[in-house]
């Protein structure tokens, strides 16, 4: 669990924002453990999920900052 805080406090560095990753992070490793191979590869596996989570996370707020930016020109 360490690991997966450091790991998310590295990319995010905010508290707030690190503890909703690693929640969204594990909600999603529990409901895809089905597709874990091997319990060796379980850290690998769930740190992967972090990173998904964040780039997910990036390109939404990326989405929307661009979406605020576009002016409608008036006639």
């Amino acid at each position: 669990m360490h690991k997966l805080f450091r790991m998310a406090k590295s990319i995010l560095h905010h508290d707030v924002e690190v503890e909703d990753a690693i929640g969204e992070t594990i909600c999603k490793a529990y409901s895809r453990l089905d597709s874990l191979r091997s319990l060796e590869s379980f850290k690998p596996w769930v740190m992967k999920i972090l990173i998904n989570e964040y780039y997910g996370t990036l390109t939404y707020d990326l989405k929307l900052r661009m979406e605020e930016q576009i002016v409608i020109p008036l006639r």
